[in-house]
């Protein structure tokens, strides 16, 4: 039995560390091609009499991440969507925008990372398994619960990362509806408005404002562009200002009035929200009271009593 066991764990490495030599192989051959191209730009910039000393400090002030594990995710990636892509990738494709595209990673990327991860772990548990640290009647299950947390973990981060990015967004939305309402004004187009907020803060939500902008300024209507900026947001607070602002601009309606109502909306539901969280705080409260606190007190206030009763008796 035990050796059936051990058969299986060096097979499933051999079968990780082709796998891995594979991937990384065509991702050698993917680098050496564009190595070439690199030269080529070399020799134009050579031509043109541009230093080759600056173009090759540039590729070296890339990260680790772009100069070697990029390639290698990006072959893993076209190895895996020769096909048509599914519904899935496509998930994962909205949640990487909705997080701000953590890294610049596609959603094959992204699911080539954690095809990756698994294997990864896999192989580890694996050798460790070989070497002896863990049982040999466990193996087996630590590999399958080993490799779905690899696999899993990637897209918690991922939500997570989505929720995280959303809480700030509506956290600085009020302070930035004031900060346009007054610009705007003051006198300022609503470009012009959104412009200065975006040189005055830095946050997720004005880098979508700020990503809105740079579309209008290559041809996209501005209305496209707001809708976008909700699609990717994901944010209801938004969505309300944004579909007023369209509306306003539609109807010809002062939006300095439009966006002074929705700060004044936005703020009384903010209120309205804080008061709700404190209303659930005497429920959120009562079980952390009834499993730790209370204990804690009848053991104070009863185990004396108890003493001396058992002392008694």
């Amino acid at each position: 039995m035990l050796g059936t066991i051990v058969i299986i764990i060096i097979i499933l490495m051999l079968i990780g560390v082709g796998i891995a030599i594979w991937f990384v192989k065509g991702s050698k051959r993917n680098i050496a091609r564009e190595r070439l191209f690199e030269l080529l730009e070399q020799s134009k910039q050579r031509q043109r009499g541009q230093s080759l000393a600056s173009f090759d400090q540039e590729q070296l002030d890339k990260s680790f991440f772009e100069r070697v594990i990029q390639p290698v995710l990006d072959n893993f990636a076209k190895k895996m969507q020769k096909g048509k892509k599914g519904k899935k990738v496509d998930k994962i494709g909205e949640l990487l925008i909705r997080a701000g595209n953590p890294g610049n990673l596609t959603s094959g990327q992204f699911r080539a990372l954690q095809m990756l991860s698994a294997m990864i772990s896999v192989t580890l548990f694996a050798f460790l398994a070989l070497i002896g640290l863990i049982p040999l009647q466990f193996v087996m299950l630590l590999l399958v619960i080993g490799a779905g947390f690899s696999f899993v973990i990637p897209q918690f981060w991922l939500t997570k990362k989505v929720t995280t990015r959303q809480k700030a967004m509506r956290k600085s939305l009020p302070d930035l509806l004031d900060l346009l309402t007054v610009s705007v004004e003051a006198g300022l187009g609503f470009d012009q408005a959104i412009q200065k907020v975006i040189e005055r803060m830095k946050n997720p939500l004005t880098e979508e404002f700020d990503r809105m902008l740079q579309e209008v300024k290559i041809g996209s209507v501005r209305k496209d562009a707001l809708k976008a900026l909700t699609a990717r947001a994901q944010v209801p607070e938004l969505d309300t200002l944004i579909s007023a602002v369209i509306q306003a601009d539609t109807l010809g309606v002062s939006i300095g009035q439009i966006l002074r109502i929705q700060s004044d909306q936005l703020r009384t539901k903010r209120r309205q929200m804080i008061e709700e969280m404190a209303q659930k705080l005497p429920i959120k409260m009562l079980f952390p009271m009834i499993f730790f606190i209370f204990p804690t007190i009848f053991i104070v206030t009863l185990g004396p009593i108890g003493l001396k009763v058992w002392k008694s008796m």
